[in-house]
């Protein structure tokens, strides 16, 4: 490797993104077959969102060097980024075929392997990686995640807890951690001990991270704090994003129960009437649409996460997909909706007065509403109440005050399953409300 490309390296490895680029490009133009400043431009490109370029980019370096193992694992990471696992476990599996003991490639396939569901072969990739390069996090990282999803908590917790000893600035390791005595803790009930575990995690990740508004609204909740407003954006995000290309498929595991419990209200009241316009609130990745294109003119759906909106628009059965907050989207004032739908979003707000009042601020007259809520039995003071795991539980009498005062009246508030957690059911309210003046 020559002086002019591990200058460029460097220069991209210190995130002069720029300066790094034109320094690839002027390789080329001297060298159009210089692999490694086609393979690094690649990578590149890919970081700065051009992925279909930096597929091409590599793939040329490839052509040229088909040996070039670093090549194929970096095209994994851009194919697996990009949602296409086939891809990327082809490129992986290619690079071992080169160096077997490669432990990047052994990793990140094993990744693939987890979210593909093939948890056996995922956990026997990255074992090796870590026996391979017992320094490297992100591996320990990768191997915790699948022994999570296989639900063996407490290897999966020392994994993380490797991971965050090794690198503690490694945010995805304090994810890994929590969510798992998150996990725990629904298997088992609550307890002061697993609480304060959760706790002492959220506080050492925001000694690393101090501007974290995640971790610190997680520590709030763990610690009982009733005066959340809501779930801040970055939680909102940090939850979704990544999560989205599985989000299903982890939501079949719960036996999550919320989009038939909507349809299941609109084919019992509905019949053959259409609705002009309808908003799906919190859409996610589009789970209610294809039933609610059936009773809808017009279906436009609003998230927070860009991650669940790619995925919703896979679909092509939304009119309109736009990325925004809920409460703002609402307050904007969009023309009026003949049916709005809810379903499990209100989960990640605490006093829910400002937000009916702004679901209902866009019915059109005779408009319809439909949302979930998880229950709470709670008695204390407030209506809800944070659990720890970042999301809000309401007592109906507070559901019920907040649609009286937003000038919605309930025609059914019904408990019901949404799904499990740990084993255990998480209760819930489907609600179906209408403006108070149509019901005079």
């Amino acid at each position: 490797m020559n002086i002019a490309i591990e200058d460029a390296i460097r220069l991209h490895q210190q995130s002069h993104l720029e300066e790094a680029e034109r320094a690839y490009a002027k390789m080329l133009e001297t060298d159009d077959r210089n692999v490694d400043a086609l393979h690094y431009l690649g990578v590149l490109r890919h970081q700065r969102g051009a992925s279909q370029e930096a597929i091409d980019l590599v793939g040329r370096a490839l052509a040229l060097n088909p040996h070039y193992i670093d090549a194929h694992v970096n095209l994994g990471n851009i194919h697996r980024e990009t949602g296409n696992d086939e891809a990327a476990r082809d490129c992986y599996a290619r690079a071992l075929e080169l160096d077997p003991n490669h432990a990047g490639a052994l990793g990140n396939l094993g990744t693939v392997l987890n979210t593909g569901g093939d948890l056996r072969e995922a956990y026997a990739a990255g074992r090796r990686a870590v026996e391979l390069d017992p320094d490297a996090a992100g591996h320990w990282v990768n191997l915790g995640s699948t022994l999570l999803n296989g639900g063996q908590l407490t290897a999966a917790m020392d994994c993380f807890r490797a991971a965050i000893e090794r690198s503690p600035h490694l945010t995805g390791a304090y994810i890994g951690l929590c969510r798992a005595l998150y996990t725990l803790e629904c298997r088992e009930g609550y307890s002061i001990k697993h609480r304060k575990e959760l706790a002492d995690v959220y506080r050492r990740w925001l000694a690393e991270h101090p501007d974290s508004s995640f971790a610190g609204f997680m520590l709030a909740a763990c610690e009982g704090q009733d005066d959340l407003e809501r779930c801040p954006d970055e939680f909102v995000r940090a939850s979704f994003d990544d999560f989205a290309r599985h989000f299903e498929r982890k939501l079949e595991k719960l036996e999550y129960c919320v989009p038939s419990l909507i349809e299941g209200a609109l084919r019992e009241t509905t019949g053959p009437k259409r609705y002009s316009r309808i908003l799906d609130a919190g859409c996610g990745t589009g789970l209610c649409a294809p039933f609610l294109r059936e009773w809808g003119d017009h279906l436009v759906g609003v998230d927070l996460s860009s991650g669940m909106l790619a995925e919703a628009a896979r679909r092509q059965v939304y009119d309109q997909l736009l990325e925004d907050e809920l409460t703002r989207y609402l307050e904007s004032g969009p023309a009026p909706f003949d049916l709005v739908v809810c379903a499990d979003t209100l989960c990640y707000f605490g006093d829910l007065h400002r937000i009916i009042q702004a679901l209902g601020s866009v019915l059109a007259p005779g408009g319809r509403l439909l949302f979930t809520v998880e229950r709470s039995e709670h008695q204390g003071p407030a209506g809800e109440r944070v659990l720890s795991s970042g999301r809000f539980a309401h007592r109906e009498d507070h559901v019920l005050q907040c649609l009286d005062k937003a000038g919605l009246h309930p025609v059914q508030a019904r408990p019901d399953r949404l799904r499990n957690e740990g084993g255990q059911p998480v209760m819930g309210l489907l609600v179906d409300a209408y403006p108070s003046q149509k019901l005079k």
